[in-house]
Formats: structure tokens, C-alpha cells, sequence
């Protein structure tokens, strides 16, 4: 649990647990502090960080996107101050989602009008969206771009409705005709895995296996990313992966107790070497 934690900040008076830390020193604040003397036992208070960490999230993110649509919104300028404060102001986890849900917004805005991408593209230009000018040098051959054509579909989407009543459903992830619900697991700042058309490739296909209830098995030589690359969708998707070193010594009983784990927190559990 918590693997993008290192520590919880208390109160002076040691009575609530009011933040929590990464090990990069981000701070996430909690919107309703935790009150120890009305959780006293550690399984309780420990599931009330999780959730609370969660609707933290969840509810910052909302912030966060509205902020960042007022620079979507300056097509002339973009004020690096401003900018800058806005992205010290929230973790960089919800920095990087709340860029990729205005993204999908202001393409899908785009498409809708049929007007011309140089807007988005002087915004990206300015914020430095790398994938996101890959993606739109990809829609710019085509004649009619639609919002259903799937060189569109074949890349992540990112949708935040702010009219569902539960914050920690607010955020959906599509991809080709799957829709995943986001995980709000807080995870720190992640190293970024370098994103190829492979791994795009590997993506669809993972996310195709989550939307029909199955799982996935990546098949290639020893140290070409087969591992990393499900982490690293775990990261877009909010998700802990729990990564295993499978063994002869894995029989069903064993893995029986290892799912009982990420099935109660919503982790993911990836098998290494399960060949």
C-alpha cells in the first residue's frame, strides 16, 4: 500500500493527520483532516488515509483543470509566470492528467467546429506538449477528421465530468471503445517511461483485455520494458501495480492469498517470468 508515501503529517498536538508526503517532498493536504481519537485502531485510520487520499485527488484535480483553462483560453500570450505558479500549485500527478484532460477538450472542441488546429497547436507550442503535437502531426492528413475516426480513438482520451456526485468517479480514460475509471492512487512523480508507437500498441491492447475482463501477457526478450511498460500504464490510469517474481513454488493456493491483496485496494498485480 502506499507506494507513492513516504510519511503523514500530524498536527503539533498529535491529534489528526492533516497531509501526506511523498518522498520527492510533494504535499498533499487533506481536504477533511483525519481525527485519530475517532479512529484509533491503525486498519481504521490507514483506510480512511486511503480514501482521503483519493477524494484529495479527486477534488484538486477538479482545480486544477479549471485553472488550466484559463490558458487555453490566451491564445496570444501565455503569461510563464502565472503558468508556473499554477504548476507548483498541485502535484505533479494531477498537473500531467489535468494537461491531458483540457487536451482532449480543446480537440475534441476543434473537431466539433472543424476549425483549423492552429490554435491547440500554438497552445501546445507553448506549454511544450510533445505527444500531443505527434498526435494532431498524425489527424493533419486527413480531410475530414472526425471524432470517431480511430487514428483519434487509438490514443488515450481523458474526460472529467464534474456533474457526477462521487469526485473519485468524476475522471474516465478512453481508448478505442473501452472507458476505464481512473484510480486516484497517489503515486508521487513516477519516472516517465519514453512513449514509442510500440507502446501505444502495447496500451490498446492491455486496456482491450481490462474492458473485456481479462488479463494480459507481454511476450519478448529479457529487458526490452515488458514490465515496465504495464507500470507505466498503470501510471495513466492511477493505478499501484504489485509486480511478483513468479516461481514453481506458485501454485494456486499461492496465488489465491496474492490476489486477495490488490483485489481489496484496487492495485494491479503484474507476474514476472510467469512462463
Amino acid at each position: 500500500m502506499f507506494a507513492g508515501l513516504l510519511t503523514l503529517i500530524i498536527d503539533q498536538d498529535l491529534t489528526r493527520i492533516e497531509k501526506v508526503c511523498s518522498r520527492e517532498g510533494e504535499e498533499i493536504p487533506f481536504l477533511t483532516p483525519i481525527i485519530l481519537k475517532d479512529s484509533p485502531k491503525i486498519n481504521n485510520w490507514l483506510s480512511k488515509v486511503e480514501s482521503q487520499m483519493k477524494v484529495s485527488l479527486a477534488k484538486l484535480l477538479c482545480i486544477a483543470v479549471d485553472g488550466l483553462s484559463t490558458f487555453y483560453t490566451e491564445n496570444d500570450h501565455l503569461d510563464k509566470n502565472r503558468f508556473l505558479e499554477w504548476v507548483n500549485t498541485f502535484p505533479a500527478q494531477l498537473v500531467v492528467m489535468a494537461v491531458q484532460v483540457v487536451w482532449t477538450k480543446t480537440v475534441e472542441q476543434a473537431l466539433q467546429l472543424g476549425i483549423s488546429f492552429e490554435g491547440p497547436l500554438q497552445i501546445v507550442l507553448r506549454t511544450l506538449d510533445v505527444l500531443a503535437l505527434v498526435f494532431l502531426g498524425e489527424l493533419q492528413p486527413v480531410m475530414r477528421p472526425k471524432l470517431s475516426r480511430f487514428e483519434r480513438l487509438y490514443h488515450m482520451q481523458f474526460y472529467l465530468d464534474v456533474s457526477v456526485a462521487i469526485s473519485t468517479e468524476r475522471l474516465s480514460i478512453h481508448i478505442a471503445n473501452a472507458v476505464l475509471p481512473y484510480g486516484f492512487e497517489y503515486l508521487g512523480v513516477p519516472d516517465r517511461l519514453v512513449q514509442t508507437p510500440l507502446t501505444d500498441q502495447c496500451y490498446l491492447t492491455l486496456t482491450q483485455a481490462l474492458h473485456g475482463q481479462l488479463g494480459g501477457s507481454y511476450f519478448d526478450p529479457a529487458g526490452t520494458g515488458k514490465t515496465e511498460s504495464v507500470k507505466a500504464l498503470g501510471v495513466q490510469l492511477g493505478r499501484f501495480v504489485l509486480v511478483f517474481c513468479s516461481g514453481e513454488t506458485f501454485d494456486f493456493q499461492a496465488m489465491g492469498r496474492i490476489f486477495a491483496g490488490p483485489f481489496q485496494v484496487g492495485a494491479w498485480g503484474c507476474f514476472d517470468k510467469a512462463n
